[in-house]
């Protein structure tokens, strides 16, 4: 993680749970027209407008008093992680526990034989997932290394 995205987050974090959301990622990326800080938030039921304005206001004035370390001219974004976001950290996972996930792979899995599984997320570390999976609920194991995405599953 860059030096930005450090002090950001350990900035952001504990403001973030001071108001009450979970400080899902942050992301500091070159855009066509300067630098891009996009700070990605959620709540229990969902992050809305008011949230995030109310969470960019008070982290301002701190990133004000570290502006030595961003680019000249960058812009904040404050964002809910989005519908349908890969899972890039503990927290995307945190938050997907008991809800209905779409875990594609690189390879099919045994004895399944697909690629791309919806289960229930039960568990998740380091090294694998765990989904309930099909009309029986069978609890499956995947490894993380054999992963190549995983979404909510979103249904309208």
């Amino acid at each position: 993680m860059s030096k930005v995205c450090d002090l950001v987050e350990s900035q952001g974090r504990p403001l973030a749970e001071k108001l009450g959301y979970y400080f899902v990622d942050v992301e500091y990326v070159k855009k066509h027209e300067g630098y891009s800080l996009t700070i990605f938030l959620d709540k229990d039921g969902g992050i809305s407008l008011d949230d995030l304005e109310k969470f960019s206001k008070e982290i301002e004035p701190i990133l004000d008093e570290n502006e030595g370390i961003f680019h000249e001219g960058y812009t904040l974004n404050c964002s809910s992680p989005g519908l349908d976001r890969k899972f890039k950290t503990d927290m995307d996972f945190k938050l997907a526990l008991n809800k209905e996930v779409v875990v594609k792979l690189y390879k099919p899995l045994k004895p399944y034989n697909k690629k791309e599984l919806i289960g229930i997320l039960e568990d998740f570390n380091k090294d694998s997932i765990t989904i309930s999976y099909g009309e029986e609920k069978a609890s499956i194991l995947i490894p993380r290394e054999i992963i190549a995405t995983i979404t909510k599953n979103i249904k309208f």
